[in-house]
């Protein structure tokens, strides 16, 4: 079965685990602006503590901003951006992502039968 890829929450993810890109800015919604500020602020803390370390600021800042460009360029549902702010772990986190393509050794259900 092949599945679409929508990136919403993977790219941030992505990013989070070291991959690196930049977004131009845009004029956004405030509401969504700041719903994505603090996803990627949270997604910060969530890495943070899964490393069991101090990261330094600088790169906690720039995987910040990276991650709350690439969530205002593919802005989550109100239900997958609650559920991301209540996980307390990057699986969980995209988890939260419906169209995140699966990992190899991940099981994914097959709906179609």
């Amino acid at each position: 079965m092949h599945t679409t890829f929508r990136p919403s929450f993977a790219p941030a993810l992505a990013l989070a685990l070291g991959g690196v890109f930049v977004l131009a800015g845009c004029d956004v919604d405030p509401k969504k602006k700041e719903a994505c500020e603090g996803l990627a602020k949270h997604l910060a803390d969530v890495i943070q503590t899964e490393q069991g370390e101090a990261v330094p600021q600088d790169q906690v800042d720039a995987m910040v901003d990276a991650t709350a460009a690439a969530c205002l360029e593919h802005t989550p549902t109100e239900d997958e951006m609650a559920c991301a702010m209540s996980a307390q772990t990057s699986a969980a986190i995209k988890a939260c992502d419906p169209t995140a393509e699966a990992k190899p050794d991940e099981k994914v259900e097959d709906t179609d039968g």
